[in-house]
């Protein structure tokens, strides 16, 4: 037993008033017993079924009783919090008290399961704990949407709580879509990394740039026009200046001074 296994065996004795300290063949722990009993100890030895689950009956926490059942949740989407555990696992018996607490915390806001790989059919639980990368029992992990959390808390139902809130709030953030902002006085549309936001921001610049070539052609248009127009002006002012030409059939001369008779009623000439 090492340092921090003893040191919780010891934690659960204060707060409890007992706790598991091992698990294994009857005359093996009965001399156990014994050893604990010569420094003061009381020890008692219980039979304990192999495979047996720590939470059948208890509605809070969902047992998975085959790995088909495991998978099916873990597929599911939904918040779970997991407990992979075993029958002769010491510190899985002790902190059941404290999970079964945490379910009735967690209760509508995130599932809690727990899994007995010791039980698991056709030694199931092997396999899943190899899937799974379970390298040690118990192994708390949060689970969602293919995204794993381990838990590396002390095993109280407060830490169990905490730990399952602040990862469903992280999941959740982290999988929240952008909402694009208008900025105003400002034709873009700014939407982080979206691909809808960027096409937007392209579109908009693209239609502000084509009001601002509009806006700037539009001056040099009417410039051209009034351009034009002096020249028309001048050209119907020259016509009147010239000396009259003889009055005959010539056609021009006659085409030339309904061009000035046209242009004073209009209000070109003064």
């Amino acid at each position: 037993v090492d340092l921090k296994q003893a040191t919780a065996v010891v934690n659960a004795v204060r707060e409890n008033g007992e706790a598991i300290v091992a698990q294994g063949p009857e005359t093996s722990m009965t001399r156990l017993a014994i050893a604990f009993s010569n420094v003061g100890m009381k020890a008692t030895v219980s039979t304990t079924v192999q495979g047996a689950s720590l939470y059948r009956g208890f509605e809070p926490v969902l047992e998975a009783a085959d790995a088909d059942a495991l998978e099916a949740l873990m597929n599911d989407g939904e918040p779970l919090l997991v407990k992979f555990y075993g029958s002769s696992c010491p510190m899985c018996h002790a902190m059941a008290d404290e999970y079964k607490k945490a379910a009735s915390e967690l209760k509508g806001r995130v599932q809690v399961v727990a899994v007995n790989l010791q039980a698991l059919p056709a030694g199931g639980g092997k396999g899943v704990a190899e899937q799974l990368a379970i390298m040690e029992l118990p192994t708390v992990r949060f689970v969602q949407g293919g995204d794993n959390l381990d838990y590396a808390g002390d095993r109280s139902a407060s830490s169990l709580v905490e730990f399952a809130l602040k990862a469903l709030e992280q999941l959740a953030s982290r999988s929240a879509p952008k909402t694009p902002e208008l900025v105003a006085g400002d034709d873009k549309i700014v939407a982080g990394s979206d691909a809808a936001g960027d096409e937007k921001t392209a579109n908009a610049k693209h239609q502000a740039g084509g009001k601002a070539a509009t806006s700037e052609a539009a001056p040099t248009l009417a410039a051209a026009s009034n351009e034009q127009g002096a020249i028309e002006a001048d050209a119907v002012a020259s016509d009147k200046d010239r000396p009259p030409t003889a009055i005959g059939d010539n056609s021009k001369s006659k085409l030339r001074q309904s061009k000035v008779k046209k242009s004073a009623r209009m209000g070109v000439l003064a």
